[in-house]
């Protein structure tokens, strides 16, 4: 390729640069939107179609699937033995009829790539379960409590009963 076409496709890359830019960043933008609608309807509809306290769960009876989920917030969890930390979470709002099969992930601010384990379901019970969290990174329970904290490593939860 000669010099002065790669001079030109410089210039042209360069010309448009700024523009691409402020079209990666509008998609970006739109992307994360979309998902926080997204998020926003599903736990509305979990919500809005979980039973109340005197109903018990009509999923065994029509055969469908009953999902159900929350957040964990972050300030609930707790340092357990030298090397990590543990949270038990409260799934009583969902009315399980039995133990369903709970899934987690963790969203934070940062620093939320380090922990390791909290996928694992421990204690699974029709109205909570426990999961525990450590780090290779940062293997003591303390530092990780506090970037727990510090964070906001809250546990994006739900449980399927079918």
């Amino acid at each position: 390729m000669g010099t002065g076409k790669a001079n030109a496709i410089t210039q042209t890359i360069s010309k448009y640069s700024s523009f691409l830019t402020w079209v990666l960043v509008g998609t970006l933008i739109m992307g994360v939107a979309l998902a926080s609608v997204l998020t926003l309807y599903i736990r509305e509809k979990s919500i809005s179609t979980a039973p109340t306290a005197s109903q018990t769960n009509s999923s065994q009876a029509s055969k469908q699937p009953y999902i159900c989920g929350n957040v964990a917030n972050y300030t609930l969890w707790q340092l357990f033995t030298t090397a990590g930390i543990t949270i038990t979470i409260d799934t009583t709002i969902c009315y399980f009829n039995s133990t369903p099969l709970y899934f987690t992930s963790m969203a934070g601010v940062s620093y939320h790539w380090v922990a390791t384990g909290y996928t694992a379901i421990y204690d699974a019970q029709n109205n909570s379960f426990t999961i525990y969290a450590q780090s290779a990174e940062y293997p003591n329970n303390t530092i990780l409590l506090a970037l727990s904290q510090t964070y906001t490593w809250n546990v994006n939860w739900f449980g399927l009963l079918n």
